[in-house]
């Protein structure tokens, strides 16, 4: 029975073919993430050692040597001068002290979501609800409480990354309100291929979602996710073809037709 990550949501939005896909290749020890989503773990590993370590520049040195010690089990092919450069930037970007909360940094949340009552089987009880687990990159104190805020490493531009991980970022500020029942609201995206620029205005994101708002934009998710519990696989091509198992979108059915038997 496949119930995606919460990681996974973005993905799921896309095409739902290439989350049952990759979570063949999961199952069978196949699964490989490539050396740009290990560079963005290094570097979110990086900050998250110069905020617990009193983020200054002491402690960006001494987390920039011990997430490149540690990469070789965690993030076997990033790019530490990448990583290193970004997050060097990060730590010198003054919207980025004296607002994360460091304790939740990486913190595990869940979240359970109601399953359409349409997938139930004729006659029987309603379906399990769909729970999903997820670890949030960082939780900042805005004006309004807390807020989940994700790092992001890839290229597209900050308003197509906000749109691209909407299911995400939705589900990550519901599961932490579930989770610590406490409010948190979606914060936004921090681009770190803005610092590759002068200046830092195309780094930092904000989305102004609700609460409620979230759990909206989720009632789709659900949907998918129900729909791949029922073994119904839709296949929408697109740019993620480029990364998917299938390979082509020629060749993706043939693909699913046979891991479903």
């Amino acid at each position: 029975m496949i119930t995606p990550r919460i990681s996974s949501l973005p993905m799921l939005a896309a095409c739902p073919g290439i989350v049952f896909l990759r979570d063949d290749e999961r199952r069978r020890g196949m699964d490989s993430v490539g050396a740009a989503a290990d560079t963005g773990t290094c570097v979110g590993r990086i900050c998250q050692l110069w905020h617990d370590g009193g983020e200054d520049a002491l402690a960006l040195q001494d987390a920039i040597s011990r997430a490149e010690a540690e990469s070789s089990t965690t993030c076997p092919q990033a790019n530490h001068v990448t990583a290193a450069a970004w997050a060097t930037a990060y730590a010198g970007d003054p919207r980025n002290a004296g607002v994360v909360v460091a304790k939740r940094q990486e913190a595990e949340v869940t979240l359970s979501l109601p399953a359409p009552p349409e997938f139930a089987e004729p006659g029987g009880p309603p379906p399990d609800p769909i729970t999903l687990i997820g670890h949030v990159d960082q939780i900042r104190r805005g004006i309004a409480g807390w807020e989940v805020w994700d790092l992001k490493s890839g290229r597209p531009t900050g308003r197509d990354m906000v749109l691209d991980y909407a299911w995400q970022l939705a589900a990550y500020a519901v599961a932490c309100t579930e989770t610590w029942g406490k409010p948190v609201r979606p914060g936004g995206i921090i681009r770190l291929r803005g610092y590759d620029s002068p200046g830092t205005t195309g780094v930092m994101y904000p989305v102004t979602w609700s609460l409620e708002q979230c759990r909206v934009m989720l009632d789709t998710a659900a949907y998918r996710v129900s729909e791949l519990r029922r073994g119904i696989v839709a296949m929408t091509p697109g740019r993620q073809c480029l990364w998917c198992p299938g390979i082509d979108p020629g060749q993706c059915g043939e693909h699913i037709d046979a891991v479903l038997g």
